[in-house]
């Protein structure tokens, strides 16, 4: 069992890989852990299911450029030897600020309402 939690570790990539290596290393990797297709563990095994769960969280990290991104500039900023940290603590962009939305009310008279219904009959397949 490894114990690693460096997102291009668990997939075996280098820093600089491209989103399509990032994505067949994940393919290749949930094949070979995923419990319908495993061949030398038993499907229940908890090991397994452990670094399953580490290899989908790698995955979800990795794939979205701007948590790639704030992760790649936290562990630039790391003073450690390799930054090992779980993709749970890896900092999040900074949210938006929320927009303003000027809302007119117009006071006067009001629009008469629609006078009839829409009817919708049945659908037909076309072949």
């Amino acid at each position: 069992m490894t114990t690693e939690s460096n997102p291009y570790r668990v997939l075996g990539l280098t820093v600089e890989a491209s989103p399509a290596q990032i994505a067949r290393a994940y393919r290749r990797l949930l094949h070979a852990h995923h419990p319908d297709t495993r061949t030398t563990q038993p499907a229940t095994d908890p090991v397994a299911d452990e670094e399953l769960q580490r290899i989908l969280a790698a995955y979800a990290l990795l794939r979205d450029p701007a948590r790639r991104a704030a992760y790649d500039r936290a562990a630039a900023q790391d003073p450690g030897p390799a930054p090992d940290r779980s993709p749970a603590q890896a900092p999040r962009p900074p949210a938006s600020r929320p927009r303003r939305v000027r809302v007119v009310v117009r006071r006067g008279t009001p629009r008469p309402a629609i006078a009839f219904s829409l009817r919708i009959g049945p659908l037909r397949r076309h072949r």
